[in-house]
């Protein structure tokens, strides 16, 4: 399948769940829908048909994972292509304290020949796309070089879908929520990714409150990603097939 990644709903905690994807695909065909994240260790241990459950309808649908095993995301690989999914996602951008302990989210963006390592792994286990939502830096390591060499090393793996969340984040002094928000926005980076890395789609995530602005933000990138917007008011879904998509009226359900 090649996706559209002009417009993504960004994976969230308590609202990327089955009965809220299942919402917002009643109002939108087109728009991409990620899982919550699952750690690869859940899924290797746990309730796989829990973890994973999806409804058919809800394609397009990415997977995102959590992890720093090469056996376990190759596992969540599989599965993930074994059960509908039409990606998989890793995600190197969260920065909870829960998440550092299990030694994955943003950390890995400073192991980036790991990464490399991991996205091998998962690519020899499926023909879905795979993915990496990352930021712009981590900590100290916050100039766009170090964003730059980190994307080439992922890059060389095979990977060349990068959802990238405009801020850095600190490892330590602000929880997730104030990652969110606190760390200054950096477009300017992100756009000068795809200038240097054009091959590769490159999607925008951070501080986006309106759709009506997303072909001023989306500017020369692929697609932009949206959170907090649709937490606030998932409703906004209503107008995206037709305003990001080009769809008629016609051709899609009105909620």
């Amino acid at each position: 399948m090649n996706i559209d990644y002009s417009f993504s709903v960004a994976p969230m905690m308590g609202y990327t769940t089955p009965h809220g994807r299942y919402l917002y695909r009643l109002m939108s065909k087109k728009a991409v829908l990620f899982t919550e994240m699952v750690a690869s260790k859940a899924l290797i241990k746990g309730n796989q048909n829990k973890l994973l459950f999806k409804n058919k309808k809800e394609n397009p649908i990415i997977l995102q994972v959590g992890g720093s095993d090469d056996y376990e995301l190759r596992t969540s690989s599989e599965l993930a292509e074994k059960l509908g999914f039409d990606g998989i996602n890793l995600n190197i951008g969260c920065p909870s304290k829960k998440v550092q302990k299990g030694k994955f989210g943003v950390c890995l963006m400073k192991e980036p020949k790991l990464v490399n390592r991991l996205i091998k792994s998962m690519k020899n286990e499926t023909n879905l796309d795979v993915s990496v939502k990352c930021r712009t830096g981590v900590d100290n390591s916050n100039k766009y070089e170090f964003l730059k060499q980190f994307v080439n090393e992922v890059s060389n793996a095979g990977c060349n879908i990068f959802f990238v969340h405009a801020r850095k984040a600190l490892l330590k002094g602000l929880n997730p929520a104030q990652n969110r928000t606190i760390p200054k926005l950096e477009y300017e980076k992100v756009y000068k990714l795809k200038e240097d890395f054009p091959e590769n789609k490159v999607i925008i995530n951070g501080g986006i409150n309106c759709i009506e602005k997303f072909k001023e933000i989306s500017k020369n990138l692929d697609g932009i990603m949206v959170g907090r917007l649709i937490q606030k008011n998932p409703f906004i879904l209503l107008n995206v097939d037709e305003k990001i998509f080009g769809m008629k009226k016609t051709e899609y359900n009105k909620f």
